[in-house]
């Protein structure tokens, strides 16, 4: 499975209880993606079409639109044995 984020995820979870180190290990397995004009354009079309806006749903959307448009992760197969 494929999990994929934004770099505003680890800024919507830092906290001070929270050491930043485990913030960096939990994100460095997964795919962090950059927040381009596409991305915040189709999060503004997804904001406005269920009539929100605001920072209140700002980071929600972004992720949204990183889920519905990031690429598969290819997996590596093994070939298969040698008969």
């Amino acid at each position: 499975m494929r999990v994929a984020t934004t770099a505003m995820t680890a800024l919507e979870a830092d906290d001070e209880h929270i050491h930043r180190a485990r913030i960096k290990w939990g994100l460095s397995r997964i795919d962090v993606l950059n927040v381009t004009l596409e991305i915040a354009d189709q999060a503004t079309t997804l904001l406005r079409t269920h009539r929100l806006h605001g920072h209140k749903y700002a980071i929600d959307a972004v992720l949204a639109a990183i889920a519905r448009t990031a690429p598969p992760r290819h997996h590596h197969r093994r070939p298969p044995p040698k008969t």
